[in-house]
């Protein structure tokens, strides 16, 4: 992972990237990745951290299923029929609410090519749900393409010398 938006023990909010992603990216690669994260502190979504992990999906079964069984209670079967789910959900086009979110306020500042194309460098993820999952939001953002806004709001990035 090279970035993530976080709170720090002091309660203080921040984006985090690594080192190489900040001294190497393209400025647009950048401010897409930012633009993204800042979509999460929109979206409060530090606030719960488990709204907004479940996927998109309308069907009363698949989100009992798809819903994580309990810690305490699960049983074997629980967990083979959440993956299970999780699986078929993935392959009708489910994808994680709180990364939509996220890329639907990122759209306010960036374009959705943008973000299109920082989420399709990472295809070839080792875990198959998270590819099948991050697939299934490009061809969502690539819905986006026709009804998004020219006018983006302002995102700057300003760098400030340490005051010694």
């Amino acid at each position: 992972m090279d970035a993530c938006f976080a709170q720090f023990v002091d309660g203080t909010l921040g984006i985090v990237l690594s080192r190489n992603l900040f001294t190497t990216a393209p400025f647009n690669r950048l401010m897409a990745i930012i633009a993204h994260e800042v979509g999460h502190y929109l979206c409060n979504h530090l606030s719960d951290p488990s709204y907004g992990t479940q996927l998109n999906n309308d069907h009363d079964r698949l989100v009992r299923l798809a819903t994580k069984p309990d810690k305490k209670t699960r049983t074997p079967d629980d967990v083979r029929n959440y993956l299970r789910a999780l699986m078929f959900v993935l392959l009708v086009g489910g994808m994680i609410l709180r990364e939509m979110e996220a890329d639907r306020y990122a759209s306010m500042f960036v374009t959705v090519d943008s973000l299109i194309a920082i989420h399709s460098e990472d295809l070839s993820h080792q875990n198959p749900f998270c590819s099948l999952e991050k697939r299934n939001r490009l061809v969502w953002l690539n819905s986006l393409i026709p009804s998004e806004s020219e006018q983006k709001l302002h995102l700057e990035l300003v760098l400030n010398k340490k005051q010694t």
